[in-house]
């Protein structure tokens, strides 16, 4: 064999496994990529009453939450079934988006939209060219921040505020 194949044979070889090491790695984010949710502890969701500013808020203990696979998706999933909130839920392109929460149904036509804030700091938004600066909102002397992640990406640990806002345009 010459010399020049056995490199060649040598280099697709290594090519070969980096490309399986690569794959390997790209399917654990994928499985990973849905938000997590504690055990243990609870969670407070809350939502803004856009025509009142009227907070309503909901504790949960996630140990009562039986289906933790899809983030924070997981919390109104419960509180649909158990604590009877109203929601519209609807998955697209991105994920699972909430169209209606409780008392707030935005009005597209005013450019309207459901912002949701959270208080798990690895969830923030960051600035970016079209939004230098991050909405912020303070629940019970939290500072909560726009969340950079849809629902079902969202993390929920022990002490999580998520809040559901009207926002616009």
């Amino acid at each position: 064999m010459k010399k020049g194949t056995k490199k060649m044979k040598t280099k697709l070889y290594k090519n070969r496994i980096i490309a399986l090491i690569l794959i390997v790695i790209m399917s654990i984010l994928a499985f990973s990529a849905c938000g997590q949710v504690d055990a243990e502890g609870t969670v407070t969701v809350v939502i803004c009453d856009p025509d009142t500013d009227e907070m309503t808020a909901y504790t949960v203990g996630l140990s009562k939450v039986e289906d933790k696979s899809e983030g924070a998706l997981s919390i109104i999933r419960y509180l649909i079934s158990e604590k009877n909130l109203s929601a519209d839920i609807a998955s697209g392109s991105y994920g699972a988006y909430i169209n209606s929460i409780g008392s707030i149904v935005p009005d597209t036509t005013k450019n309207e939209y459901i912002e949701i804030y959270t208080s798990v700091k690895k969830d923030f938004a960051v600035p970016s060219e079209w939004q230098p600066t991050v909405p912020t909102v303070d629940y019970n002397g939290k500072t909560l921040s726009s969340s950079g992640l849809g629902i079902s990406s969202m993390t929920v640990e022990d002490g999580t505020v998520i809040l559901f806002k009207v926002s616009s345009y």
